[in-house]
């Protein structure tokens, strides 16, 4: 770095000269503030009477109304930046004395000031004989406030807003250091701010280090709904958490798994703000459902239309936006052209598109507009006076048909149309079984929601209809007997549909997967759950699939309560180790006296359950978190023993932690009666999404006595169902026989659950070592249902990888389970399914590499790939020879099936240092 400054700007040199030169005083009064950050009235008098004493008051007036000064409010002013340089250069000039001695003064004078300020002075001095500063000290200096901007805490907030007032003002040739730079970008990134242009060549990567100086891990909530994808700071109640680097704002790029031309979506999500970004899918079908084509835009869009049979180089859809513009789309999906609007111009409605793609038509203010896409002109449409309210073009091809006002929408030339009630109705054909004659309506069928769009295909043979969901319903024509519709499911949610002449469809609507990518690299695949949630029964849709956490901290074993306390200190530890719900506990219920004479029977409450200090506002914040926690009850004392339980002790106890918020509640112990949970059950289901879980302590399997219990539970647990699948995962030893025979006991237990009930799987507390504990942790959070895994496992490696992958995909939490027949002993194989997500699992219990051979057929059929969730590594998987998986001695596996091609992932334009890692993560709405 050179000591040796450049020379000020030119033309304010000259200026400054020539004012010297008629007012020598005002400059030299100047001269003597050039090393204050701000001039007050008090310094601006004390500085004139002791450098000019000769001097009147109106000079401090002329001063505070010159050029010199670039801002002057009622009580203080500031000098113009470049002057200041200048009047420093000539404050150098002086006597050695006189310049400390100004020194002297501007320090005295703001001694109180703000640290901030000071700082600023002490490079203002540093200005004025660089070459008595050694660089070390000044990069020293520098480094000082870096870290202080760069710390936690509003004080931090506060000085970054003084440091981007003071930075722009220090002299140039301080401004070339980068740390000086560096200052400024973490203010800026603090503040939420864009920092302002480099006027020196620096690299890139200088304000990218400096803007990760002020980054700090952030929680942002993540759903993925029907109408969109809402982000949320802080995660707002029932949304998945992610968790990605920002300060004041946090920047992601979103892409839909759909778009044609990956274009990223780039969003800034700030504090306490919710956002949504919508997508538009259209999707081409064959007959048969195989897509042929996806397109997806960002953004709303009011209309949509689909030529039926579009010719080669035509267009094939077009998307009017909710700002106006109409998007045209070619067979392939991707952009052909646009239709674009002013910014005043009419709204645009009732889009169309001619058979053949080669004419839009749309209304525009009241008047049908049409155009030639062929040639881009304008194509006249003949009204009569009254108001047009629609416009299409026939499917067999024709001229441009209008509707008009009060006219009867089911009227002859509509060959299909729906009622309010999701009846749908046709227009009959000639041999349309028993119509009394063409053109008279046929009732098809029966839609289970209120019809959005529906379509009948060009011979006439097969209406199409859609309503909202991720469903579309195909009827055949003529009906016969009991109409029953065949469904084809949608990776998103479908509000429109048009039909083709080859018998294919094109369905519109909006969602789909997407792909989020942070700053720092990591890629989130977000799928919304296009499921019926009707299958969950009673249960909380939280609790589906979740895994739960179960605290033991140290002096909680004689009392829940105080575990709870604990709680409160660690909240925001668990949330950071990717826990969604924690169990703690135990509160234990103990006989009065040791009597345990019949009828003498009462219950002593956990210590301290009442005085607890604020409930209400612990359990809040732990849902602010995300967090979900459950209450752990050992009634093993009070359930043994003669004489009727203390049914209403237990049941005022756990009315009292509801009522405060608590999600729900583990009966831990043995020999708990049925009648107890069954009045637990409906004290439970009394509240909304709180949950009753049984952990049942069964020394053999006993799946029928456990499920005779499961109209007491939302889930029950216990050694009699850990037990089968860790001898499922350990039977690397097993012959053939005791193989098969595992497999169908644990393929028993898969099929046993019911809808509103769920198997949870508690993790031994004896007999594991390390590796084998992580194992059997590793198998528990492959399988359906509630693994119940202590927080200390659940923060070991690889554990801790698993829980985030599991909880980011549907297929794990929420997804149906089956299991591959035995291959080779050791290697067992478990198949998770939710909507279009397949998730091969695969554990190796053996002390050895071992490798198991997979079918296309045994994951959904037809080539594709399988994306290893926990590696990032694609294994091609044609359609015609099994695939090799090798699954290292003591690991697991877990594979998404995906369909042939490239994956399509959004990325940062801005390289970021180390290997992304693949997650992914799901939302049910």
């Amino acid at each position: 770095m050179t000591t040796d400054p450049p020379a000020p700007d030119e033309e304010m040199t000259a200026f400054v000269e020539r004012l010297a030169r008629r007012r020598p005083e005002l400059v030299r009064l100047a001269e003597c503030l050039s090393l204050a950050a701000d001039v007050e009235r008090s310094l601006l008098r004390r500085v004139r009477l002791r450098f000019q004493p000769r001097s009147s008051s109106g000079l401090e007036a002329e001063l505070w109304f010159s050029p010199l000064v670039e801002a002057a409010g009622e009580h203080s002013l500031q000098l113009d930046p470049v002057a200041a340089t200048v009047l420093r250069r000539r404050l150098a000039s002086r006597p050695r004395e006189h310049v400390e001695a100004v020194w002297a003064c501007t320090r005295e004078a703001h001694a109180g000031a703000p640290a901030v300020t000071r700082w600023f002075e002490e490079l203002l001095w540093v200005d004025v004989f660089p070459a008595a500063v050694p660089a070390a000290q000044l990069d020293g200096r520098l480094r000082r406030v870096l870290a202080a901007v760069g710390a936690a805490g509003e004080a931090a907030d506060e000085l970054g807003r003084w440091v981007l007032h003071y930075v722009p003002r220090l002299p140039p040739w301080l401004l070339r250091h980068e740390n000086a730079r560096r200052i400024q970008v973490v203010s800026c990134e603090r503040l939420g701010l864009e920092p302002p242009p480099d006027p020196f060549p620096r690299p890139a990567v200088t304000d990218e280090e400096a803007r990760a100086l002020a980054r700090r891990t952030v929680p942002v909530g993540v759903s993925a709904r029907s109408d969109g994808l809402v982000l949320s700071r802080p995660p707002a109640p029932g949304s998945r958490t992610v968790f990605a680097p920002g300060a004041r704002k946090v920047r992601l790029e979103v892409v839909s798994a759909y778009a044609g031309v990956p274009e990223p979506v780039r969003l800034e999500v700030w504090e306490d703000q919710s956002l949504r970004l919508r997508f538009v899918v259209v999707e081409r079908l064959e007959a048969d459902g195989r897509r042929v084509m996806t397109l997806a835009h960002p953004g709303s869009a009011e209309e949509v239309a689909a030529a039926i049979s579009a010719e080669a180089g035509a267009v094939h859809c077009a998307v009017l936006l909710s700002e106006g513009a109409i998007v045209l789309h070619g067979p392939d999906g991707t952009p052909v052209g646009s239709v674009p609007t002013g910014a005043d111009a009419p709204a645009r409605r009732s889009l169309a598109l001619s058979p053949g793609g080669s004419l839009l038509a749309w209304i525009e203010d009241g008047t049908v507009r049409q155009r030639d896409l062929t040639t881009g002109r304008e194509v006249t449409v003949e009204q009569t006076g009254r108001a047009v309210v629609a416009c299409h073009y026939p499917a067999g091809g024709g001229e441009l048909v209008l509707t008009y006002e009060q006219q009867d929408p089911s009227d002859p030339g509509r060959p299909v149309w729906a009622t309010d009630r999701g009846d749908i109705w046709a227009r009959a054909e000639a041999g349309d079984g028993e119509a009394p004659e063409p053109g008279a309506p046929v009732l098809v069928g029966h839609a289970p929601w209120q019809v959005t769009s529906v379509a009948r295909s060009p011979d006439g043979r097969t209406v199409a209809a859609v309503g909202g969901d991720a469903r579309l319903l195909h009827w055949e024509l003529p009906p016969g007997g009991e109409p029953v519709p065949r469904e084809t499911r949608l990776g998103f949610f479908a509000d429109r549909v048009f039909a083709h002449a080859d018998g294919g469809w094109t369905v519109a609507g909006t969602g789909g997967p997407l792909t989020l990518t942070t700053e720092d690299g990591d890629r989130y695949f977000i799928t919304p759950d296009t499921e019926d949630c009707a299958t969950a029964g009673d249960l909380a849709s939280w609790a589906r699939g979740c895994v739960v956490a179960v605290a033991r901290w140290p002096g909680t074993h004689d009392g829940g309560e105080a575990g709870l306390r604990r709680l409160a200190d660690r909240l925001e530890a668990a949330r950071e180790d990717g826990v969604d719900c924690l169990a703690v506990g135990p509160f234990l219920f103990t006989p009065s006296d040791g009597s345990q004479t019949p009828g003498a029977r009462r219950v002593v409450h956990p210590p301290g359950w009442e005085s607890f200090p604020d409930p209400g506002a612990l359990l809040s914040e732990a849902h602010r978190r995300g967090l979900r926690i459950l209450a752990d009850i050992e009634l093993t004392a009070v359930a043994d023993g003669p004489g009727d339980p203390p049914v209403a002790s237990v049941l005022g106890f756990v009315r009292w932690w509801l009522d405060h918020g608590l999600d729900g509640v583990r009966v831990l112990g043995r020999h708990v009666p049925r009648g107890l949970l069954t009045d637990l059950r409906h004290l439970v289901d009394g509240y909304d999404e709180r949950v009753l879980m049984r952990v049942e302590d069964m020394s053999e399997p006993g799946t029928t006595t456990a499920l005779s219990f499961s109209a007491s539970c939302h889930v029950m647990a216990g050694s009699f169902v850990t037990t089968p699948f860790l001898l499922w995962a350990d039977a690397h030893d097993a012959n053939p026989t005791a193989a098969h025979t595992i497999w169908g006991a644990t393929s028993l237990l898969l099929n046993a659950a019911g809808p509103g009930v769920q198997w949870g799987y508690p993790l031994p507390a004896d007999g594991l070592g390390d590796e084998r504990r992580r194992l059997a942790a590793a198998v528990l959070l492959g399988l359906p249902g509630c693994p119940m895994l202590p927080l200390e496992v659940l923060r070991e490696t690889p554990v801790a990888g698993l829980l985030a992958v599991r909880r980011d995909h549907l297929a794990l939490t929420h997804g149906s389970a089956r299991l591959l027949e035995p291959g080779v002993p050791g290697v067992p194989a478990l198949v998770r399914e939710h909507g279009n997500e397949t998730v091969l699992c695969l554990v190796n219990g053996a002390a050895r590499a071992e490798t198991r051979w997979v079918t296309t057929a045994n994951l959904g059929g037809g080539p594709g790939r399988l994306l290893d969730l926990l590696e990032g590594s694609v294994t091609e998987c044609p359609d015609d020879a099994p695939v090799p998986l090798t699954v290292e001695a003591g690991g697991v596996r877990w594979l998404q099936w995906l369909p042939p091609g490239p994956p399509r992932p959004g990325t940062f334009t801005r390289p970021v240092p180390g290997t992304p890692r693949v997650r992914a993560s799901d939302v049910r709405e």
